[in-house]
């Protein structure tokens, strides 16, 4: 438990030094090692409140990256759901 909270407090401070993307792949990782890893959709919002800007990539949606880590957690949810079937475990 001690474990978990510490990386969770890497992970945040690390998410306001590293790129976007790279704070993406690294949440995409940490969803598959802990189980409901919250943590990246909670600092995607973070993020988005404290630098998003709407753009017209978006269509004026200000939240693009809490779309992402809401996509990432989900497809991981799934994944993990089917590969467990497999892996048995």
């Amino acid at each position: 438990m001690i474990a978990r909270v510490g990386i969770g407090l890497v992970f945040c401070l690390t998410s306001l030094i590293l790129p976007w993307w790279l704070f993406l792949l690294i949440g995409l990782l940490m969803t598959f090692v802990y189980r409901n890893f919250y943590e990246l959709f909670f600092m995607a919002l973070f993020l988005d409140l404290l630098y998003g800007a709407p753009s017209g990539k978006f269509f004026g949606f200000r939240f693009a990256l809490t779309l992402l880590a809401v996509i990432i957690l989900a497809t991981a949810a799934i994944s993990k759901q089917r590969l467990k079937n497999y892996l048995h475990v």
